[in-house]
């Protein structure tokens, strides 16, 4: 049943759609799967875009899982053996893993700093499908990270992107970092290589550093592409 305001819902059909197999609410008693403020044609820090009212992302794993991206502003959702129990503040992003029915959640958590978080993209590595990887934005200077990692600490402006390395299976925080520069930047997607490499796109209104010299680049546009090392160390 529903547990408040909006809640996210995660629904299964077999593969001609004739069949509704499974279908589960998630939420607290709060908004959850906005992102921000419900309204929509309000904006302001992590809602910069008319896509990110309700941006979520849905994927399923080797053994036919789901993983679920989303936004809550709920501090009580439920969580499984969760990295961050509780919300940070404001509103948290928030991932969590249901069975191929959604009868059960496997691993439910938070992710999030002492102001507004979004947790937007997922993917599993390409060749073992054993790492997982969560992007979004933040404007928390406290969002969990990793020392070592190209950008351990909040690059500045009014919202960072992020991206976090978690063992699929232990769901141990691996590697985490800010992506950006000192303006606005959100992550909204996240690949691997047949190499490891991790492929980042998202957003910004700053100066993304271009690098090595001599690949395409459109000089003061609003999207970046970056290439990282599997353990987020550098480019």
């Amino acid at each position: 049943t529903s547990n408040g305001m909006g809640d996210m819902f995660v629904a299964v059909c077999n593969s001609n759609g004739t069949n509704l197999l499974g279908a589960t609410y998630v939420g607290g008693s709060s908004d959850d799967g906005v992102n921000f403020n419900p309204g929509f044609a309000v904006y302001g820090g992590v809602k910069h875009n008319y896509g990110d009212d309700a941006r979520t992302e849905i994927i399923v794993d080797p053994a036919g899982n789901w993983y679920i991206a989303g936004c809550t502003q709920s501090s009580n959702l439920p969580t499984v053996n969760p990295y961050q129990a509780s919300n940070g503040g404001g509103q948290d992003g928030v991932v969590f893993e249901l069975n191929n029915l959604c009868t059960n959640m496997i691993w439910g958590t938070y992710l999030g700093g002492n102001l507004n978080d979004a947790t937007y993209v997922l993917s599993l590595d390409k060749n073992t499908q054993s790492i997982l990887y969560v992007g979004g934005g933040t404007e928390s200077s406290n969002f969990p990270s990793t020392p070592g990692t190209l950008h351990p600490s909040y690059m500045g402006g009014t919202v960072d992107g992020y991206l976090m390395k978690f063992d699929a299976a232990t769901k141990v925080l691996q590697a985490g970092t800010f992506i950006g520069t000192n303006q606005y930047d959100q992550v909204y997607g996240v690949q691997t290589d047949d190499s490891n490499h991790v492929y980042v796109t998202g957003q910004t209104m700053g100066a993304v550093p271009v690098s090595p010299a001599g690949v395409y680049s459109n000089p003061s546009s609003s999207q970046f592409i970056i290439k990282l090392n599997n353990n987020l160390a550098s480019t």
